[in-house]
This record gives C-alpha cells, sequence and structure tokens, in this order.
C-alpha cells in the first residue's frame, strides 16, 4: 500500500478518528473470538454422568446380546444352512457382536492415573474414541493450525503447555486464548495497516521469499525505528498498540528520487484503509456471532451424539440393520457434526486470505482505481461474506453430507432473530457505508467543480473545501448504512438484494446531483423555500430573466428600427472618425450623412476608381475627397454615428419615426437602458431613458452579461430543487 499524503496535524487527527473507530472494533472481534473458542472446546457431560449411563445401559446390552444368542440357536435347529452361511449368519453375528464390544470399550472413560498430557486427561474424561476427537480438535484450535496452514504464516504454536507464561492450569490455558485472539485480530487488522512502500514503478524486487515491504528501499519511511518494527511484526501483537502506530511518522530524504516534490517533507511510517478496517471487523464480529450459537448446537450434538453411542452400537449386531441403520447414520452424524467447526474456522481464514491478498496485490478488473475501483472492490468483499454464510453447506453437499436447514453460517444467529437475510443485509449496509462515503465525497468535489464551470468563485481544491468534501463523505457514508440497514428491516423477503438495490440506487442519485452542480445545503434551502414560501428555488431569479429578456427584447427592437430606417434617410449625420481625419487636400473633415457617403464610394468602386469626393453633413458647399482605404476603415464608425443621430433626432422630437417612437416607449416602460459610470462599468439595477444608440447597444450587452450569469446561477437552483423532491 502507498498513502503519499503530507503529515501533519489535519491529517494526524483524521487517523486518530479513523483509530477510533478500530480500536471497539477489534477488540470486540478478540472477545468475540476468545467466546467462539471457549463455546467450540465446552464439554457438557462429566465423567461420572457418562459412567452412570453406561451402566444402566450394559443390562440392555446384555439382554440383547442373549436374546440375539438365542435367535440363532433356533435358527440353527430349524435351519442348519442359514447359520453358517449368509449375512445374518452365527459368523457375521459373531463378527458384529466384537466390533460393537470393542466400540463400546473405547467410549467407556479410562481412569489414567496421574494424567498429565492434555490428551490422557481427554481419554479419562471422555474414553479413547472421544478422547482422541476432543484432544485433537483442542490441538488444532490452541495450536492455531488452520490459521497457519491457510494463512501461510509462522506463528508458534498457542497451546496450554507453552511454559513461557510462568501460569498454570485454568490462568494458562485463558492467557493461550487470549495470545492466540490477538493473532487472529492482528492477521486482520495488519491487513488494513501496511508499512508504507514507494510507488510501484519505483519498488525493487526484495528477493526470493521476501515480501516487498521487507525491503528497506522500498519503504517510504527508510530505516524504520526497531521499537515500531518490533510492535508492528509481532505475531500476537496487541491491536490497539499497532493502531496507535498510525501517526508514526518520518521525514522523506532529499536523496530519494521517486517523489521529487516531497523533498523534506514529512510521511506517514504506516498506510491504512480506514473505516474499511473496522467495518470488517464489525462483519467477523457478527460472522463470529453466529458461529458461536452454531457452535453451542455442535457441542450439544457432539455431547449428545456421545451419550447415546450404545444405542446405535446395540443395533450394529443386528445383521438385519443394513448400511442405513442407525449405526450408520450416528457415524454419518458424528462425522457431520465434528467436522463443522473446522469447516466454519477454516472458512473464517480463508476470507481473511482473500481480502489480504486483494489489499496487497491488488484485484485483477477493468477499472482498478478511482471510485469504480473502490465501490467494485466493496461489492467482492460483500460477495465473500455471502460466499461464508452457503459455504458450510455448500462444502457438506459436494462432501456428500446432509446439513440441516437453515444451518448455514447466519442459521443460529437467524434464527434467534428470525431474518437470515435480515443479518446479512446489515452487514452489507455496513460494507456499502463506505461505498456511500465514497459517492457523497465525489459529489461534493463533482459539485464544486460544476459550480465553478457556471462562474461561481469556487475552489474545489481549497482546504476549507477538501474538509467539506471529506465530511460530506463520512455524513454520506452515516446516510448510507441508513438507508441500507432501513431496507434491510423492512425488507419482507430478499432483504439482501433490495439492500444492494436501495445502495446503488441512493449512490447514483448522489452522483448525478454531485455533477449537476447540487449541494446539500443547495437541496436544503430548496425544500425550505418550498416549506415557506411556496415555490420553487430560483422561482425570483427565473422572473428577474424574464423581465430582462423582455427588456433587451425591446432594446433590440429599438436597434433595428434604427439600423433599418437610417440608411434610407439625407438627414442623418455622424462624426466620420473617433479622432481628427483630413481629406487628401489636408481639410479636416466634419459630419457626414451616411446615405450620401455609401452613394459616392459605390459609385466610385463601380468606376474603378481608388478615391472618391462627398459633401458635408452640415454644409452642402463643403466637399471632401478620400481615398478607398480611409472609406472602409471608417464606414462603420458612421453608421454608428448616423444611427445614434437618427434615434436622438426621433426622441428630441425633430424628426418623425412613430414606429421607432413606439419602440423606445416599449424600452423606456421595461426599464430602459442602464446607466454607466465614469469608467463604462453598468450600475447595477438602474435605469435611465433612452437617448442614443450607444444607450442602446451598451445595454444589450451588459445585460446579455447579466443573464447569462443568471441563468447559469439558476441551473445550480433547479438542480438542488430537482434533488430535493421538488420536480422530477
Amino acid at each position: 500500500m502507498t498513502d503519499t499524503t503530507d503529515a501533519g496535524f489535519v491529517s494526524d487527527l483524521f487517523r486518530r478518528i479513523a483509530g477510533l473507530f478500530d480500536r471497539p472494533a477489534y477488540w470486540l472481534l478478540g472477545v468475540m473470538y476468545q467466546i467462539f473458542f471457549n463455546v467450540a472446546s465446552a464439554d457438557l457431560f462429566n465423567n461420572s454422568l457418562i459412567l452412570g449411563f453406561y451402566k444402566r445401559v450394559q443390562l440392555i446390552i446384555g439382554v440383547f446380546m442373549i436374546f440375539q444368542l438365542a435367535v440363532t440357536i433356533l435358527k440353527g435347529i430349524m435351519n442348519p444352512d442359514e447359520v453358517f452361511g449368509g449375512k445374518s449368519g452365527i459368523g457375521s453375528i459373531i463378527t458384529r457382536v466384537i466390533v460393537a464390544l470393542i466400540l463400546l470399550t473405547v467410549l467407556v472413560p479410562i481412569s489414567i492415573p496421574g494424567a498429565t498430557t492434555e490428551y490422557e486427561r481427554q481419554i479419562n474424561n471422555n474414553g479413547l474414541l472421544f478422547g482422541t476427537l476432543y484432544s485433537l480438535q483442542h490441538r488444532i484450535l490452541s495450536n492455531n493450525t488452520l490459521g497457519r496452514l491457510v494463512l501461510g504464516t509462522t506463528d508458534g504454536a498457542v497451546s496450554s503447555n507453552d511454559d513461557n507464561t510462568g501460569l498454570t492450569g485454568a490462568d494458562k490455558q485463558a492467557e493461550s486464548l487470549a495470545k492466540s485472539s490477538r493473532i487472529f485480530t492482528a492477521t486482520i487488522l495488519k491487513g488494513f495497516i501496511r508499512i508504507n512502500l514507494v510507488p510501484e514503478e519505483y519498488r525493487i524486487d526484495p528477493g526470493e521469499g521476501r515480501t516487498e515491504e521487507m525491503a528497506n528501499d522500498n519503504r517510504i519511511c527508510k530505516d524504520i525505528d526497531d521499537d515500531i518494527l518490533d510492535i508492528y511484526t509481532k505475531v500476537d501483537a496487541d491491536p490497539g498498540e499497532i493502531i496507535s502506530l498510525l501517526t508514526e511518522k518520518c521525514t522523506v530524504s532529499k536523496n530519494e528520487d521517486w517523489y521529487t516534490r516531497d523533498y523534506g517533507k514529512s510521511k506517514y511510517v504506516f498506510a491504512n484503509m480506514p473505516i474499511i478496517s473496522a467495518i470488517v471487523a464489525f462483519v467477523f464480529v457478527f460472522i463470529l456471532l453466529s458461529f458461536v450459537i452454531e457452535v453451542a448446537v455442535r457441542a450439544v450434538k457432539l455431547a449428545v451424539l456421545r451419550l447415546i453411542a450404545p444405542i446405535p452400537i446395540i443395533s450394529y449386531m443386528d445383521p438385519k440393520g443394513g448400511k442405513d441403520g442407525a449405526f450408520s447414520a450416528w457415524v454419518k452424524a458424528l462425522t457431520s457434526t465434528y467436522i463443522d467447526l473446522f469447516l466454519r474456522l477454516a472458512i473464517i481464514y480463508f476470507v481473511i486470505y482473500l481480502i489480504q491478498d486483494m489489499i496487497v496485490n491488488g484485484i485483477v478488473m477493468n477499472t482498478g482505481s478511482g471510485m469504480i475501483g473502490i465501490l467494485s472492490a466493496i461489492f467482492i468483499w460483500i460477495g465473500l461474506f455471502i460466499f461464508a454464510k452457503e459455504a458450510p453447506k455448500f462444502i457438506k453437499q459436494v462432501l456428500g453430507m446432509k446439513d440441516e436447514k437453515g444451518s448455514g453460517i447466519f442459521g443460529g444467529f437467524g434464527r434467534m432473530a428470525g431474518a437470515v437475510s435480515t443479518v446479512g443485509a446489515i452487514g452489507a449496509s455496513a460494507i456499502g457505508a463506505v461505498g456511500a462515503g465514497v459517492a457523497a465525497g465525489r459529489a461534493s468535489l463533482m459539485s464544486d467543480q460544476t459550480r465553478k464551470s457556471f462562474g461561481e468563485d469556487v475552489n474545489p481544491n481549497s482546504f476549507g473545501n477538501k474538509a467539506k468534501h471529506i465530511l460530506a463523505g463520512i455524513t454520506g457514508g452515516v446516510g448510507g448504512f441508513g438507508t441500507g440497514v432501513k431496507t434491510a428491516v423492512t425488507s419482507k423477503d430478499h432483504a439482501l438484494k433490495n439492500t444492494f438495490e436501495a445502495l446503488q440506487k441512493r449512490n447514483a442519485q448522489v452522483i448525478s446531483a454531485g455533477d449537476a452542480g447540487s449541494t446539500s445545503l443547495g437541496r436544503a434551502k430548496a425544500t425550505a423555500a418550498r416549506l415557506f414560501t411556496g415555490e420553487a428555488a430560483g422561482a425570483e431569479t427565473a422572473r428577474n430573466i424574464s423581465t430582462m429578456e423582455g427588456r433587451v427584447k425591446a432594446l433590440e427592437a429599438v436597434k433595428k428600427r434604427a439600423s433599418g430606417e437610417m440608411v434610407k434617410q439625407t438627414w442623418t449625420k455622424g462624426a466620420f472618425s473617433k479622432g481628427d481625419t483630413f481629406d487628401l487636400s489636408g481639410r479636416k473633415i466634419g459630419n457626414v450623412n451616411y446615405k450620401s457617403f455609401m452613394a459616392a464610394k459605390k459609385a466610385a468602386e463601380s468606376a474603378g476608381r481608388t478615391s472618391f469626393s462627398f459633401q458635408d453633413a452640415d454644409n452642402s458647399a463643403v466637399s471632401y475627397t478620400i481615398d478607398m482605404k480611409t472609406a472602409n476603415m471608417n464606414e462603420g464608425y458612421i453608421l454608428k454615428t448616423n444611427e445614434s443621430n437618427y434615434i436622438s433626432e426621433i426622441v428630441a422630437g425633430r424628426q418623425n419615426d412613430s414606429v421607432l417612437t413606439t419602440y423606445i416607449q416599449d424600452a423606456n416602460m421595461k426599464g430602459g437602458a442602464l446607466q454607466f459610470d465614469a469608467s463604462g462599468n453598468a450600475i447595477p439595477n438602474s435605469s435611465v431613458s433612452i437617448t442614443d444608440r450607444d444607450s442602446v447597444t451598451k445595454t444589450i450587452d451588459e445585460l446579455g452579461n447579466q443573464i447569462t450569469a443568471e441563468k447559469r446561477k439558476n441551473i445550480i437552483n433547479e438542480q438542488n430543487d430537482r434533488f430535493a423532491g421538488g420536480k422530477k
């Protein structure tokens, strides 16, 4: 795992908060693990009870054997051939009687004086057969045999014979079990808290038989303190001590080449997967809780099978019992019940092994990174837990062993609660909460990015907004868990399926809202707007936009009328250029009529002349001669000044255009022109009467900008209203 986050106060705070979730989760997991093994190794019936029961059964055995012998003698008198041949002959009976006697012998507890070993104590209490079974079970459990086999760990045995503790008797076994639980919980926790490695492209081959974490050159923090490594690498490390290492840090050396910009910066010794680690621990608590109930039932079954063992053994003496008789059924039940514990334990370790491998080596899929990769991994983990639920029944079916209906991993807890799938769905909700948190955090970032593209002054990557994204993720995770639990509890059937669908729908809606620019606060405002004003969020802005659009439309009508009519008039006039311009004779050019100017220019162009003359608009006796280049450069300006003169003359009443007058009156009623300050900036919400062309065109342009900005702003309002449920 790699975490290049800069170490600091905020990062430390988040890691400590994550530790607050991990500590109770792994403490509870350790407690549940010890309860599990205590229940698994329970011996319900003591020596005296078994001996007393067997003494009473001996009379039944003697009567049955005498009766069987008498029947055989009678058969021999009536049919001598049958006595000495066939499956029900005397030879078969004698064989079965001998086997039965041997079996009865191995069931009876044996008194071994001064028993010192675990095996001898088990034989004393349970007889040779069940003593051997219980002793084997004790060795497998106390030595963590399945964990070492499945996970490939090389931890030492955690047996009650370990003298290093200095304890004896019950205290010694309790310490052994506590050590075993620490190995179990630390193994899971270390899958989520790993030594922080440099990015993969900079790692070196650690050598055969060594993991990447073993190579010092692969670590972001070189030469990790021995005390820290001792705590982390200890086989039975205390999970609380491992969690306390989350804020350990180092300074990146300046001779490193893996990440140039991080020279001299502080990084963390360990990379972790916060929240997910706690959720997985709680899921395993659920699994172990259901296991405890099932294993308690198993302990009772084993005790009853041991207690009633003489009965099926007696039935074995009867040759007519056949392969489907009581003895055969007892053997199958004993075998299935005995291995049930080891199946469940192996499944737990197998799931741990797969999750650890996925964390360390990744998962092969189309998209392995980003939000899609995270959600995909989470759903794969959910699939593993569902597999754990179905695995015991599935494996027993493959091996040809019968399994009672509802005896799956959540069978006991399901029967107790009345809803197996509900428990699974609640567990899935806990995992799904991570996906909901990721989706909510991503949606918060997407919302800021969308709002920024719409012109809002938003920096999605500012410190405050990053904190907001994290808070949104936490809130979203809690909300997702609530959605999942509510769906799981209220579903009459298919709780797990319904929970998945509810979480998927929720996450999709959250991402869509973020992409549209909607925020949690915005949706809250939209809801409040409908509640207190009775109208949608942004309705007032929409009305303002409509008002401005009407104002622009009226101004455009004025401009269009003036442009169309001005070119027909000989009385309009305007400046030739912005500054002083002189003709070819050196005379300063005065006001010009656009219509006569364009007529002279076109005539010159038709004749192929490179210059032409036109009259002064104020004095027809004065004319100017210019070249075509000067004419082309100033043609547009003459158009503007003449349009402005046309509007001014109509407004002043010196010329008549009833249509334009009506248009101007309409535009003034709708707000007229905007007022501009000395720097040319529009004064917001100002309104003055139309006087010339500039007041019209500049107002049209400014209102166009305002309308665009308001529309962008109102898109966010509309999306907030939409995702708040105001409209679909």
